[in-house]
């Protein structure tokens, strides 16, 4: 088999190869599409000479020597293409005009040499094959001359991008890279100039191994550093992506040069509906969230303040305000000149909807509050009010309200006893001078004998016949007495304890004796 044949195959499969392994590393990466387009138009060009080879016939070599230019000139395009972007030219790719002039003289020459011929190259015969030689380089006519001065201008340029790269670039990852690819680059440019200029002096060697060796010092750079595929760029590109705040980048005259997935989840608009719009339409006209972001907002950015967490609402497409709680902050640059603004909000939708349920639920519990208040204004205006003697204690007998009843007869004031003891404070004598213990006194239904026990339909009471109460002055107060246990869930919690003044029976008693001497005298 021909020499040149073997070596086309090679360099074909070396391409589809490469072309497969960078595509597999990473195959949503700008730089690395036009990489794997790139090796895929150098085995476009090896498939072509491969034909021209096997051709058997004068005529059919030319027929694939006419699809051969377009292959070329579009694989220098490419690899121009990638250099400009693996140098993070950005700026100027943001430009339209950028792929008028990376592409445009491309399909200009491409044009112009498929019905005229003027760029392809000439067949000539060699041992046992054919050949291609490249115009281009040998200036048979004004229009390959141009042809080779923009090629070799998109060469020079690239060799120079990458070159600065290597100065500019702070990560040693980076630098050790892009060396890789200044060394494909420069192995490549060599091994094809010696291969025209044998050409021009009619000797032929196997052609297009300087696009295999630019493919596969590319390659390893990548596979080894793996910079085109982890760097501040994609890592930013990632995180905006799979973040789920809204992500709003603005010009410096606050028109919208790019947002990520969760604006166009969270507003419905889709990215090219926004993009070069006035930041000001999404924000909700209804609250003036636009004019406090346009008079308050902007001018602390403007000043140099960081702006965290400003509680705003953006305007959805379907009509909806949406809150949002939103932090910007200036990019600039090193003389301090502003380029742009980054903000970043988070739908507080959720926040608020549960904020909004805590103050309902706290406006119930004031409401509910006043209402027990009211309640309990009542009741003990009731009890106030009462003819009797009353008195509150809580289960243990620790004395909680008296009224003025009670403080007219027994001397104490409530000031003066609440929260002590009740038979401490107001001791209890039964009819013949025993003092009534503190035990019996607050369990209501085991009270003292000669009680009465009755059901009112709520709750138990307890009424007893005549027992002393001890006032303040350490007098004896014939009193009867109702007590009620105060019950809650089941268990007594605190007893009322109501009673009025009777006549003394031990004066009583004394009295009838009296008055039954006095007859029998």
């Amino acid at each position: 088999m021909n020499t040149y044949i073997i070596q086309d195959l090679v360099n074909l499969f070396s391409c589809l190869v490469l072309a497969l392994v960078v595509f597999y590393k990473n195959p949503k990466n700008k730089a690395i599409i036009l990489l794997v387009l790139y090796f895929l138009s150098a085995a476009y060009l090896d498939f072509i000479d491969l034909n021209i080879l096997l051709a058997e016939s004068i005529g059919r070599a030319r027929i694939y020597g006419r699809l051969y230019i377009p292959g070329m000139l579009f694989s220098v395009s490419l690899l121009f293409h990638f250099v400009l972007l693996f140098t993070e030219q950005h700026d100027f790719l943001k430009k339209k005009v950028s792929y008028v002039i990376i592409y445009l003289p491309t399909v200009i020459f491409t044009l112009i040499d498929i019905p005229t011929g003027l760029l392809s190259g000439e067949i000539i015969r060699q041992v046992g094959s054919w050949s291609l030689t490249w115009k281009i380089f040998y200036a048979h006519h004004f229009i390959s001359i141009i042809a080779g001065f923009v090629m070799g201008t998109f060469g020079l340029i690239s060799l120079f991008l990458i070159i600065s790269s290597h100065f500019k670039a702070k990560s040693p990852v980076k630098r050790k890279q892009v060396k890789f690819v200044i060394g494909g680059i420069i192995f490549a440019a060599i091994l094809e100039f010696i291969f025209d200029a044998l050409l021009y002096f009619g000797i032929q060697i196997p052609r297009l191994f300087g696009h295999t060796v630019l493919g596969i010092f590319i390659s390893i750079g990548m596979v080894k550093y793996d910079s085109l595929y982890l760097n501040p760029i994609t890592a930013a590109e990632t995180i905006t992506t799979a973040m789920s705040d809204l992500l709003l980048i603005l010009t410096k005259d606050f028109k919208i040069a790019g947002i990520n997935k969760a604006v166009e989840n969270t507003l419905g608009f889709k990215e090219e509906e926004l993009l070069g719009q006035n930041v000001f339409r999404i924000f909700a006209k209804e609250d003036y969230a636009d004019t406090v972001f346009k008079n308050t907002t902007i001018p602390k950015l403007l000043k140099g303040n960081i702006i965290t967490d400003e509680e705003t609402a953006f305007f959805s497409k379907s009509g909806r305000n949406i809150p949002i709680s939103l932090s910007c902050t200036t990019i600039k640059d090193k003389k301090g000149d502003l380029h742009g603004i980054i903000c970043i909000g988070r739908d507080i939708t959720e926040r608020k909807y549960h904020e909004e349920e805590i103050k309902n639920y706290y406006r119930k519990v004031i409401q509910a509050t006043a209402d027990i208040e009211e309640e309990r204004a009542k009741q003990q205006a009731v009890l106030l009010a009462i003819g009797d003697g009353l008195i509150i204690t809580d289960k243990n007998g620790w004395i909680l309200l008296v009224n003025e009843v009670f403080e007219r007869i027994l001397g104490w004031k409530l000031h003066e006893i609440k929260g002590r003891r009740l038979s401490k404070v107001v001791p209890m004598q039964d009819t013949e001078g025993r003092e009534i213990s503190h035990k019996a006194r607050i369990r209501p239904l085991l009270l003292i004998p000669g009680r009465k026990i009755s059901w009112d339909r709520r709750t138990y009471k307890s009424s007893t016949s005549n027992y002393y109460y001890i006032n303040k002055d350490n007098k004896k107060i014939s009193v009867r007495v109702t007590v009620t246990p105060i019950i809650h869930r089941w268990e007594i919690i605190g007893m009322v304890e109501v009673f009025h003044e009777v006549e003394d029976v031990n004066k009583q008693k004394s009295q009838e004796d009296t008055d039954q001497k006095d007859n029998q005298v």
